[in-house]
């Protein structure tokens, strides 16, 4: 919704994961993310990023391994920190902007020239996306 109302939203994603089926089923939702306005990003595969990110206005930031899902509610032990902090809200938008400076961003023409396979595979595990 903020994307609609012209906020600039850019996320960066993993382009591997441990875990592939969370990989293939989150793809299968950047081509309707990248047509509501946010930006993707896909972080370099030669290291895994688990870090969650999150600043607005730089003022308001959270930081941690927490993920929005009911696994990490219940049964992961993650963690994260929401701080109302300036000077931290400007060192972390200036990290993320030099992380996504490493980063590929995706496009609808890089989407759909993936093969039928590979489209497949994100739609079926996006079906079972609860499970994973």
């Amino acid at each position: 919704m903020a994307a609609a109302r012209g906020v600039s939203v850019r996320v960066i994603v993993p382009s591997v994961s441990d875990v592939p089926a969370v990989a293939h089923a989150s793809r299968h939702l950047h081509k309707r993310l990248i047509q509501g306005g946010i930006r993707v990003f896909e972080w370099p595969p030669e290291r895994m990023m688990h870090a969650k990110l999150g600043v607005i206005d730089d003022v308001w930031s959270t930081i941690g391994s927490y993920n929005l899902d009911s696994r990490s509610l219940y049964l992961n032990l993650e963690v994260g920190l929401v701080a109302l902090d300036e000077k931290l809200g400007r060192d972390l938008r200036e990290q993320f902007e030099k992380d996504i400076g490493r980063c590929t961003e995706v496009t609808i023409a890089g989407l759909e020239a993936r093969g039928p396979w590979q489209k497949f595979l994100d739609w079926f595990w996006y079906q079972l996306r609860s499970q994973l």
